[in-house]
């Protein structure tokens, strides 16, 4: 499993080895619950910067290695973080945080934040992603879980 953090400042490499920039967005289908693809930030001063699909991806660590550029598609995650989450009573669920991303780049889950006394002594809470609409100004999710998951800190 994979955050965002995994992928934020990642260096992007081409075939022949040459540094084109660092990831600076991820890029989402919510309708499928997929990453699309990653915006770059370019190596070279006054460059465009960039988009690489997730198809054009050959490899990623620590690093990550492409085959060309492409045309941007998707919801760049920055618009998604910090959105209220309302439930089916319209009442706050949390603060979108982070994004929970599998092996195969599907959405799995996203971390809410309540506030930083709450998140620490509670911890964040983790909801399934396929149980999400989204909106405009904010997200519906629709899940009545009889589990709560929780992301707790580690002291």
């Amino acid at each position: 499993m994979y955050r965002k953090y995994d992928f934020m400042s990642m260096e992007i490499y081409n075939l022949k080895g040459k540094r084109l920039g660092t990831v600076n967005d991820i890029c989402f289908n919510f309708s499928n619950n997929t990453v699309v693809g990653f915006l770059v930030e370019s190596a070279v001063p006054f460059k465009k910067n960039g988009f690489i699909h997730k198809n054009d991806v050959i490899y990623f660590n620590d690093n990550m290695i492409v085959k060309e550029f492409g045309d941007k598609d998707g919801i760049p995650l920055k618009s998604i973080l910090n959105m209220d989450v309302y439930n089916l009573d319209g009442h706050i669920v949390g603060i979108v945080s982070d994004v929970i991303i599998d092996k195969e780049l599907r959405v799995v889950a996203l971390a809410l934040s309540s506030g930083l006394l709450k998140d620490f002594f509670e911890g964040r809470r983790i909801i399934s992603a396929k149980r999400i609409i989204l909106g405009e100004e904010n997200l519906i999710y629709y899940g009545k879980e009889r589990i709560i998951f929780r992301n707790l800190a580690h002291l």
